[in-house]
């Protein structure tokens, strides 16, 4: 088999990839709206006591001063939803690499099929943040059209001629850079544990990648707390003290090279 890379037959290990998940890749917009309008109207939100229970809120000022204490900031976790969906999608892909004789018998090379994951994976971490940075924006819109100048109204009559809003407020979109920081996050954490996962240990694979995923979403939820979402963890750990910031960004950068070479001669194993 040629092991030299090939523009088009990188072209058709991605078309590989993308062509059985399509349908999956059109609706996800759907879905990210979806998971939106749950975070929104999830039972106990205000929005969910305004449409069920609006004896909650007899007065409009009532209301106006619930909207102007949510706090959404923790939507930022709804960014899970892009790399559960890759890993739904990529998952029998994987599968058909570790068994089917008719994959592998394609005129296509290693460093090409792990080319063509990797894009395709970090295409869709790109996608996903887009999307949910572009329903974060038309929301956040939506309700300073809706209730901006209600709020502002109603603490000039409290007498707050300055207010200030908080970065969590329902008013404020997430920061584009930080959206971009926690999805560079995923890529080098979760994408190679996932192909570590899928590639090393394919009868547990399911059962280690889901305890390992459990605590990589607790231990990266902290951080969203303290450094994302503008909270106080109750527990500080002092990594920056601890560990220089260069040693972080060399052992992220060992660890992400030596799962993409792993996964590089794992699959040459396979070689016909």
């Amino acid at each position: 088999m040629n092991r030299q890379l090939n523009i088009q037959r990188l072209y058709i290990a991605l078309k590989e990839i993308y062509f059985p998940n399509r349908l999956l890749i059109a609706i996800f917009p759907l879905i990210m709206l979806l998971a939106f309008g749950l975070y929104y109207y999830w039972p106990g939100d205000i929005f969910y006591q305004k449409f069920f229970t609006p004896e909650l809120y007899p007065k409009n000022d009532d209301w106006i001063r619930a909207v102007y204490m949510e706090q959404t900031g923790s939507k930022l976790l709804l960014m899970w939803l892009a790399p559960i969906y890759l890993a739904i999608m990529t998952w029998g892909y994987f599968d058909a690499l570790n068994k089917s004789e008719r994959v592998n018998l394609l005129p296509l090379s290693n460093l090409e099929r792990t080319l063509a994951i990797i894009i395709f994976l970090l295409g869709g971490l790109i996608t996903g943040t887009f999307i949910f940075g572009l329903y974060d924006h038309l929301t956040v819109w939506l309700f300073k059209n809706m209730y901006y100048e209600q709020v502002l109204q109603y603490l000039e009559k409290q007498g707050d001629l300055y207010p200030k809003i908080s970065g969590n407020s329902i008013f404020k979109a997430l920061p584009i850079n930080k959206l971009t920081l926690l999805s560079i996050g995923f890529f080098v954490i979760c994408v190679p544990l996932y192909i570590l996962a899928k590639v090393f240990f394919k009868r547990y694979s399911i059962i280690l990648f889901s305890a390992l995923l459990v605590l990589i979403v607790l231990v990266v939820s902290y951080f969203i707390r303290e450094f994302f979402m503008y909270e106080q963890a109750a527990i500080s750990i002092g990594l920056k003290g601890f560990i220089p910031s260069t040693i972080q960004l060399l052992i992220t950068m060992v660890y992400c090279f030596l799962t993409i070479v792993a996964f590089y001669y794992k699959r040459k194993e396979r070689e016909i």
